[in-house]
């Protein structure tokens, strides 16, 4: 199954990564003893996620930087991989995150919420006079191992034509969409780009799921580009800036 990282920005209804979410969801855990082989180390099989993650990472074309994975073995973890092996059980945490997203819709979510990029430049009677928007920059964040999800920032931004004079941040960044992974702000960056023109918004959190029994966590930078465009706020592929 396979997702790309970019072209949605259909507003989310469901929120995900505060307490008592129903996206805050833990995998149910098996009755299973543990490996005969033994519990391989929680170094091992974080080293061989992380190595799984940074690939996917990659694969997203800059929009999302994978950083500080772990994950806390447990018996029913190994169990359910049928393997004590790191790179096996790694596989199985990023297949069984991507089965159980999938289960609740989150395919349907994805294609129902593709949407086409406007990116014609402004006219030449485009508003002239400074303008203040409320405006949301978001980032679908559709690795195998989140889901189908997206990261937000609220935000008010004041622009002249195609230029940011202004941006102030609404709170703190969260999650919206489905996913087997719950969302927790650290902190959101800015950065202006072709003379104002174009805004990186990098927004950092912690993604944390039960997976079998076992805790598995690791942080991410997500980046989304926006810009003023005919009058208003938009999303703007993040290589033209």
């Amino acid at each position: 199954m396979n997702f790309t990282m970019f072209g949605s920005r259909k507003r989310r209804a469901i929120t995900w990564g505060a307490a008592g979410s129903v996206l805050a969801l833990a995998l149910a855990f098996p009755t299973a003893a543990s490996a005969s082989s033994g519990l391989p180390s929680d170094e091992s099989v974080s080293a061989a996620l992380n190595a799984e993650l940074q690939a996917a990472s990659a694969a997203s074309g800059g929009t999302v930087t994978i950083s500080d994975v772990t994950v806390d073995v447990s018996p029913e973890l190994v169990s359910a991989a049928g393997s004590s092996d790191p790179d096996v059980i790694a596989t199985y945490i990023l297949d069984e995150a991507q089965n159980v997203a999938a289960s609740r819709g989150a395919v349907a979510q994805f294609s129902a919420g593709t949407e086409a990029r406007n990116l014609a430049p402004s006219s030449s009677a485009a508003l002239r006079a400074s303008k203040t928007q409320n405006y949301t920059a978001d980032q679908l964040t559709a690795l195998p191992s989140i889901g189908v999800a997206w990261v937000n920032q609220d935000m008010t931004v004041n622009f002249t034509g195609n230029t940011i004079n202004s941006v102030t941040l609404n709170g703190n960044s969260y999650g919206t969409g489905i996913s087997v992974f719950v969302y927790s702000h650290i902190n959101t960056r800015l950065e202006y780009r072709l003379n104002r023109t174009c805004l990186f918004t990098i927004m950092k959190g912690t993604f944390s799921a039960i997976i079998k029994g076992s805790a598995v966590n690791f942080a991410a930078e997500v980046l989304a580009a926006d810009g003023p465009r005919n009058g208003n706020m938009s999303d703007i592929l993040y290589t033209s800036c």
